[in-house]
């Protein structure tokens, strides 16, 4: 009886375990080809630089956004002064 309850488990266990395999051997291939495709990008200078305008050009983007908000903020801090002193 117990190596009838073993066998049953076995294909339950194997049905169970080899999704998981096969996503963690995926997975594990998919960074390998990842991090090869980088380093090759990173070796092309032309790549870089385009990189580097990019991220400065973000960079300025979210300087703009920031000092946007920040603008906001003292505009709305000046509005409550000016009310509170109103009153």
């Amino acid at each position: 009886m117990a190596r009838l309850r073993r066998r049953l488990r076995s294909p339950e266990l194997a049905e169970e375990t080899v999704p998981h395999v096969l996503s963690e051997s995926t997975r594990a291939n998919i960074e390998k080809m990842a991090e090869e495709f980088a380093r090759e990008m990173m070796a092309d200078p032309a790549y870089r630089e385009k990189l580097r305008e990019a991220v400065k050009e973000l960079a300025r983007e979210c300087a703009r956004e920031l000092q946007d908000f920040s603008d906001g903020l003292a505009r709305r801090r000046k509005a409550r002064e000016r009310r509170a002193q109103r009153t």
